[in-house]
């Protein structure tokens, strides 16, 4: 008995990538400043805030690492609000 062929927009792959389910969305982050003189000027950081909301960001810096918030407002209130010396910049990407 084999498996039975569906037709692309019965697979889950079309479930999944339709355009009714939200994507996630890719960021940077632009320091003008750096008040605490850690993670310098320019891009810093890359991030992505998933459709559930968790936002993941990875630093850019000689020892790359990788934090996991709960949500953008979180990291947000932490690494720019908490600076506003910086003038952060969030450059949202454009989906594909």
């Amino acid at each position: 008995m084999g498996r039975k062929k569906t037709k692309p927009e019965e697979s889950k792959e079309a479930k999944i990538d339709g355009p009714e389910r939200p994507q996630p969305q890719a960021f940077s982050m632009i320091r003008n400043g750096d008040e605490t003189g850690i993670s310098g000027t320019g891009v810093v950081a890359h991030g992505i805030v998933f459709p559930s909301g968790s936002c993941v960001v990875e630093w850019c810096t000689a020892t790359p690492c990788i934090h996991i918030w709960h949500s953008f407002e979180a990291f947000k209130a932490v690494h720019i609000d908490s600076h506003p010396d910086n003038n952060t910049e969030i450059l949202w990407h454009r989906k594909h």
